[in-house]
């Protein structure tokens, strides 16, 4: 949230004052804890691979984790194991964040937290299994390779780790009143998250979800997984600041609606219509992952719905705090109305940006009109039928019979699309949290609300500029051989999903650095030439660290990971993408909370170093058996690659609460 509004005697900080701040640096180097944290993060994720066989050796005692993951290569145990792992570094990262506690007494509190959260991830677990879908048998289906099952399997993990990791997170006053209004917002936010499962559940009219699931459909197991994920991280939006149960009731009811809602938006919207079947079923994993990502997108932006209170302690009694009224009705204020309706125009406009190359393709290379351009464009085929209508000329151009040639066109569309959907997704989320941090850093409900909606609109819109500049750099300094293929290589449409992410993850962190309005003499002012000096500084700063970053990544891993990808080996392109991910979660962290450029730097050399230590760790301690590097380039399993992208993000998530949040 924007660090202003000012008292009317302060004067902001100059450029050079910010730029050169140091008091951020010696807080992070003042805190001996951090070695300690630095020894427990590897210590969790070494016991999460035994946490994660309770449930399945309940079910089968000859279970073995080393075996599913590279003997058999079960993709589904690959997928649930490396959603686990993501979910230990949300708990972690839960755990690591009271801002308020001494060293020492941080260090127990941590523990005891993350012992807590941990507790809660497997208690969600059961009653997940026992309410919701209960005619699969998660463990039974999992051993045996669905991978529909294991997606939502991944999905609910990580569902119920969003939740933990906001009720176990926060300031520890008395510990007896935390202890309980942790309790009881789990409680009760895991009662409406089965609530909320039930209800979607109803609503899918005409598709029995468990069947399909049971039938190995992953797009349906895809759709479930993300849209849960969407559920949690609304749900978890008030407990992050407040203790309200009141607050809790009313946002859920507001998140059921609007999420709702936008799944519609979705269908009509963005989903392309040959890929969904009769009946509203989704045929194609990668298409569910559209609907998904708008969910996601919707979810990160309505969460600025919710005032952050920074470090200042409630000193009301505990009672007073779990009814507060008065938090519950800020959610109704005049920028929140607005908000579902910026987030709906961004949403269509981030569809038409993302059509916009394809378009001109379509014009180039299908031999259409303009007319004909704009109309498929407004029947939401444009990014789709752009290449069929090219893929179909190109095989018309070889000596095929007619049946093969046919065939092959609708393979080849059937891929693009595949692969597009997959680019496409990754683009939303990217520029969700892009959204999310003009949001953060600009609105500001005591501002005047005219400017500071036109300031947020500006910095909103540049945000998606360097995003898509941002995206371009990576592609032509770090994969420019691997996007001259076609466009149906699916390992390249992952890279570049998770090169926007990564891109959302920088540009959405600075962003929410901006100092916003500032009241001076009854005026209200915005440090638009500061902001706008410091956002482009970090913006070059973080694309360099990027591309330096992804040299250095392709030098020690030891395969060609371009010949790889350009190969479309999805293993590799699935560690090359998390990787960056993991990357992009540890630098952006600092400049969501300071402009120091000293501190952006010794947590880029940490990104780095983190990067090559985990490799390590995840060949000699999560995976043990045969190297990481054969699993990916002789068996191209995926799961595995996974594997170590999700625990180097969960990891790397724990990493940035290391760097406490000013107070």
């Amino acid at each position: 949230m924007s660090t202003a509004i000012a008292n009317a005697t302060s004067t902001p900080p100059s450029i050079s004052q910010r730029l050169g701040n140091t008091d951020a640096v010696v807080d992070f180097f003042s805190h001996w804890e951090s070695l300690l944290f630095l020894v427990w993060i590897p210590l969790v994720f070494l016991a999460g691979r035994y946490i994660f066989r309770i449930p399945y050796w309940l079910h089968d005692r000859t279970f073995s984790l080393k075996d599913q993951l590279t003997t058999v290569d079960n993709k589904a145990c690959a997928t649930s194991f490396a959603a686990f792992c993501f979910s230990l570094g949300l708990i972690l990262q839960g755990a690591f964040s009271d801002p308020l506690q001494d060293s020492g007494t941080n260090v127990y509190t941590a523990i005891i937290w993350s012992c807590i959260g941990i507790v809660y991830l497997m208690l969600s677990q059961f009653l997940n299994d026992l309410l919701l879908h209960r005619k699969i048998n998660y463990q039974e289906q999992i051993l045996k390779q669905n991978l529909a099952v294991g997606i939502l399997n991944a999905g609910m993990l990580v569902s119920s780790a969003i939740i933990a990791r906001y009720t176990i997170a926060g300031k520890v006053v008395v510990w007896w009143e935390s202890l309980a209004s942790s309790a009881i917002l789990w409680c009760i936010t895991q009662l409406f998250f089965v609530a909320f499962i039930q209800l979607y559940d109803v609503i899918t009219v005409g598709v029995d979800e468990q069947e399909e699931l049971l039938k190995g459909n992953n797009a349906v197991g895809v759709s479930l997984a993300m849209s849960t994920v969407a559920c949690a991280i609304l749900l978890s939006s008030p407990i992050e600041v407040s203790e309200s149960i009141v607050a809790l009731v009313i946002w859920f009811a507001l998140a059921v609606v609007l999420l709702l809602f936008f799944k519609f938006i979705a269908r009509v919207f963005l989903a392309p219509n040959e890929l969904v079947e009769e009946g509203g079923r989704p045929s194609n994993a990668a298409v569910s992952s559209i609907e998904g990502a708008t969910l996601l997108f919707v979810s990160l932006g309505l969460r600025s719905l919710i005032t952050y209170r920074g470090c200042a302690v409630d000193t009301r009694p505990w009672t007073a705090r779990i009814v507060d009224v008065d938090f519950a009705m800020s959610i109704f204020t005049y920028y929140n109305i607005a908000f579902p309706f910026i987030i709906f125009a961004y949403l269509l406009v981030t569809r038409a940006t993302f059509s916009l190359p394809h378009l001109f393709r379509y014009l180039r290379r299908g031999n259409r009109s303009v007319i004909e351009a704009i109309q498929s464009y407004l029947d939401r085929q444009i990014v789709y039928a752009a290449d069929a209508a090219v893929a179909q000329q190109e095989l018309a151009e070889k000596p095929t019979d007619a049946l093969s040639g046919v065939n092959q066109a609708a393979t080849a569309v059937s891929r693009y699309s595949s692969s597009r959907s997959i680019a496409f997704a990754g683009f939303l989320v990217g520029n969700a949290l892009v959204l999310r941090g003009a949001l953060a850093g600009t609105v500001d409900s005591l501002a005047n609300p005219g400017p500071t909606i036109a300031y947020m609109l500006f910095w909103l819109m540049f945000g998606a500029a360097v995003l898509a500049i941002n995206n371009l750099l990576i592609t032509l300094f770090l994969w420019r051989r691997v996007t001259r293929r076609r466009d149906d290589n699916a390992s390249t449409a992952v890279i570049e999903a998770f090169a926007y992410f990564t891109s959302g993850l920088n540009v959405g962190g600075a962003l929410m650095s901006l100092q916003g309005a500032e009241t001076h003499g009854g005026g209200q002012t915005f440090d638009w030439g500061n902001d706008l000096a410091v956002i482009l500084l970090f913006s070059i700063m973080q694309q360099v660290a990027v591309i330096l970053f992804g040299k250095l990544y392709q030098l020690i891993t030891p395969y060609d990971d371009v010949a790889e990808v350009e190969n479309d080996n999805f293993a590799a392109g699935w560690s090359s993408a998390l990787i960056f991910v993991a990357f992009g979660v540890i630098t952006s962290a600092p400049i969501q909370r300071t402009d120091s450029v000293a501190l952006y730097w010794i947590y880029v050399v940490m990104a780095f170093l983190y990067v090559m230590l985990h490799r390590v760790f995840v060949d000699k301690v999560i995976l043990i058996g045969r190297a990481l590097s054969d699993e990916i380039t002789q068996d191209r399993n995926w799961g595995a690659a996974l594997i170590e992208g999700c625990t180097a993000i969960g990891a790397a998530m724990a990493l940035t609460s290391l760097l406490r949040a000013p107070c």
